[in-house]
């Protein structure tokens, strides 16, 4: 890991894929290794290499980031003793979301049930802080190993046990908030420059219908709707709005953007189970999770992101009737 872990003691490794950055890095370098061919055909005009430098130069770009993020260290935990904190890396080393050590009540391993399965499968090691919110640290089908891993922190951080206060369920007011993933989302600027890259190279094989039907009548389609579905993911993040309301034992989530919502969705929980996951490259969220489903809240989020991970952690005191 890097320089901001060099002063602090790491409890869990933070994980790399290395495989993976190598093929994006290779699929960077194939990209440029095609733009120099094509500009090296001395019959190409100055319109058809200025196309293909930018059209390359964005496939080359969107490779590059992904490797960059491959290949950084994420997914760590780390404390400073210092300033009694405790670290969570998402997706980078410098993504760093530090948690004081006096907000959390406890450390523990619960079971949980797969989606659509009865049986319990899985364990998870969880940070809980004294606002409810549980942080997922670690998910393993072990329970041993999940037993290991909570001894470990627990050790290590020396916690007070938590008050009985602090496992008694909280009650909430009736009252709205709005947040905004907005700037600094996980892989926004990947996802954009393959939304554009993909976009002009559906548009540019769709100009080629009468010299190739079946490029320009089926690739060309297709990559241009795929180009405008990832475009239309980066502009929602960059710029759609989350709305989450509460009301009696009813919590209300829609997206919008200006006057146009879409994705209602409408969960019972009297006392709701919050939920912190984080997904390394693909930043983390916050789920709300109730009697009859959940409320994924934040997707993408980060430490450097406008609405944060700690923003997240701290929304059901928003809620909370004091």
């Amino acid at each position: 890991m890097t320089a901001p872990d060099t002063l602090n003691e790491i409890l869990i490794p933070s994980t790399r894929t290395p495989l993976f950055g190598m093929i994006a890095a290779l699929g960077a370098a194939f990209a440029i290794a095609l733009v120099a061919i094509l500009l090296s055909d001395a019959s190409l005009t100055d319109g058809m290499r200025t196309t293909a430098i930018g059209l390359g130069g964005l496939w080359a770009l969107g490779f590059a980031l992904m490797a960059r993020r491959l290949f950084a260290a994420r997914t760590g935990l780390l404390v400073d003793h210092d300033q009694a904190r405790l670290g969570f890396c998402i997706s980078q080393a410098r993504d760093l979301w530090w948690v004081s050590l006096a907000r959390i009540a406890e450390i523990r391993g619960q079971a949980i049930a797969l989606s659509g399965q009865t049986a319990i499968e899985t364990w998870i090691c969880q940070v809980r802080l004294k606002n409810q919110v549980q942080i997922v640290v670690v998910e393993s089908g072990a329970r041993e190993f999940i037993d290991f891993i909570v001894e470990g922190l627990v050790a290590k951080l020396k916690l007070p046990p938590p008050p009985e206060a602090d496992h008694a369920p909280w009650t909430y007011e009736t009252t709205a908030t709005t947040i905004a993933v907005s700037r600094g989302g996980a892989l926004q600027g990947v996802v954009l420059t393959f939304g554009l890259a993909l976009a002009l190279t559906g548009i540019l094989a769709f100009g080629q219908l009468g010299m190739d039907p079946i490029v320009g009548f089926i690739l060309g389609p297709l990559l241009l709707a795929l180009g405008l579905v990832l475009l239309t993911t980066a502009a929602v993040k960059r710029f759609a709005k989350e709305n989450l309301r509460h009301d009696g034992y009813y919590w209300y989530h829609h997206f919008s953007v200006g006057k146009f919502v879409w994705n209602a969705r409408k969960v019972k929980a009297k006392t709701p189970i919050w939920r912190i996951t984080l997904l390394g490259a693909r930043g983390g969220y916050l789920e709300l999770k109730g009697d009859d489903g959940s409320i994924i809240i934040g997707a993408s989020a980060r430490a450097m992101s406008h609405a944060s991970i700690d923003t997240l952690s701290r929304l059901p005191d928003f809620f909370h009737a004091r």
